[in-house]
């Protein structure tokens, strides 16, 4: 046996006999395999690849503490049949994509597709599509956002909006809304400026299905390195 062979299956991605009575279930390297792969699919960047609960540091702050738990509550609650989304806003480098792609590792561990993508990358493609030498069309980029189960919107107001943008932005979301599929966001945006952004309509409709939440901490980028 290889150094690179499953000791429990024998890589055969199935663990227990049922000729010997035990339930036969798929071992934990496939569940792991199935869930790197479903990772990479989600769209998370090789730079927020390594992002989990465990290590996020959750005594920067009395906020981040709470942000960390919140999140937690999500993952712990998700397929119980009311999933509800995150808004985490707050200054920058308080961790707000380090907790919602650590979230969206673990929903996807639990079973559950997902889709990152921040705003000014979802501009940009769907721009993109209205070039006609493009292949991809919006609506195969609204299709993408629509069909997972979770979707992961970083950096929503980092860009000075546009009737184009705020169009957009509403059309993804209010798809969203009525399919009652969650959605998680970070915005470095405070909820009274969030509002100028999107719109009171829109807002509404975040909060009624969102959980905000503020994450107030030490900018990271600038800590000394420990």
């Amino acid at each position: 046996m290889s150094d690179d062979t499953c000791r429990k299956c024998g890589d055969t991605g199935f663990v227990g006999l049922e000729s010997a009575g035990q339930p036969v279930r798929r071992c934990e390297c496939r569940l792991l395999a199935i869930a790197a792969r479903r990772c990479h699919a989600a769209g998370i960047p090789p730079m927020y690849a390594q992002m989990q609960f465990d290590n996020f540091d959750t005594g920067v702050s009395e906020s981040a503490r709470s942000a960390h738990a919140a999140c937690l509550e999500v993952v712990d609650s998700y397929g119980s049949g009311v999933d509800r989304g995150l808004l985490l806003h707050g200054p920058p480098g308080g961790g707000k994509t380090h907790l919602l792609v650590s979230t969206l590792h673990a929903l996807i561990e639990k079973g559950a597709s997902g889709r990152f993508i921040s705003t000014p990358a979802l501009f940009r493609r769907l721009k993109d599509a209205m070039q006609p030498s493009v292949i991809e069309s919006e609506t195969e980029v609204f299709n993408e956002l629509l069909g997972v189960d979770v979707l992961v919107l970083d950096e929503v107001g980092a860009q000075r909006t546009t009737d184009w943008k705020f169009e957009k932005l509403t059309d993804l979301l209010g798809l969203r809304y009525e399919q009652a599929s969650p959605v998680m966001m970070t915005t470095n945006l405070s909820q009274e400026q969030l509002v100028g952004y999107i719109g009171t309509r829109l807002m509404s409709r975040i909060k009624h299905v969102c959980r905000c939440v503020e994450v107030i901490a030490p900018d990271h980028r600038l800590r000394p390195a420990s």
